[in-house]
């Protein structure tokens, strides 16, 4: 996984190959801003809010995920605090 200001990509970790880049050719989709990945999840923020990408196909697995962690493992994850007052600890789902 590899970001930008403006663009996001993913990569095969054993050959190097490209799997997926936001923004799209057709300009479909725009590039999120990461937040953080674990377990082929990745979560990102759009101006529409927090969502969770496939880390290998780069589609949408959840668009309303109301959280984009910055630290996740299978129990927890770090995340902005609901109303913007620091950071909150939320359990894992799944």
């Amino acid at each position: 996984m590899c970001a930008t200001s403006d663009w996001v990509g993913a990569y095969d970790a054993t050959s190097g190959e490209g799997l997926w880049q936001l923004s799209d050719e057709a300009g479909t989709r725009i590039a999120p801003d990461v937040t953080g990945a674990w377990h082929g999840a990745v979560y990102a923020w759009t101006a529409n809010g927090a969502l969770v990408l496939a880390a290998r196909a780069g589609a949408d697995r959840e668009v309303a995920s109301g959280v984009a962690p910055y630290l996740v493992n299978e129990h927890i994850g770090i995340a902005d605090a609901p109303g913007g007052n620091g950071l909150a600890a939320f359990r894992a789902t799944g």
